[in-house]
């Protein structure tokens, strides 16, 4: 269950970033999501010991990542427009405005590094269901012969 669980608030948290990557492609403008996550690994703190050694590695460096980068973030928006924002919460981006491109190119490598991060523990956990678990074999009974 600890597994699971990690394992969907982690795929969760990449598809959020990518998809954030991939609206900024095209467009100038955006509300990056910053909000608290990673509610069941900190629920779950004291259980992380049922995971293994490398999977504990690997969701840690997640979540660390996840801070620092939303830190970095945060940081890049104070310095637009004398905004001070906060952490975990949707922060305001406009990078048409006349010397504000290179703060773009800021946000979207530090999103890239919270998907890889995410992505990365998320594929560790996903190795470990596939070798204990039958949770990702494909249900063959429901199929017409």
């Amino acid at each position: 269950m600890l597994r699971t669980s990690l394992w969907a608030e982690l795929t969760s948290l990449a598809k959020l970033m990518e998809d954030e990557i991939e609206y900024l492609e095209d467009n100038n403008f955006t509300w990056v999501p910053l909000f608290e996550t990673f509610k069941i690994y900190v629920a779950n703190i004291q259980n992380l010991g049922l995971l293994t050694p490398t999977e504990v590695q690997k969701v840690t460096v997640a979540y660390y990542r996840y801070q620092e980068s939303s830190g970095y973030i945060a940081q890049t928006a104070s310095r637009q427009a004398n905004k001070h924002p906060i952490a975990k919460q949707h922060i305001e981006f406009d990078f048409s405005k006349k010397g504000e491109a290179w703060k773009k190119e800021v946000v979207v490598n530090e999103l890239g590094e919270i998907a890889s991060a995410a992505r990365d523990a998320a594929k560790e956990i996903e190795d470990q269901l596939r070798a204990t678990t039958d949770w990702f074999k494909p249900d063959l009974t429901n199929r017409a012969s």
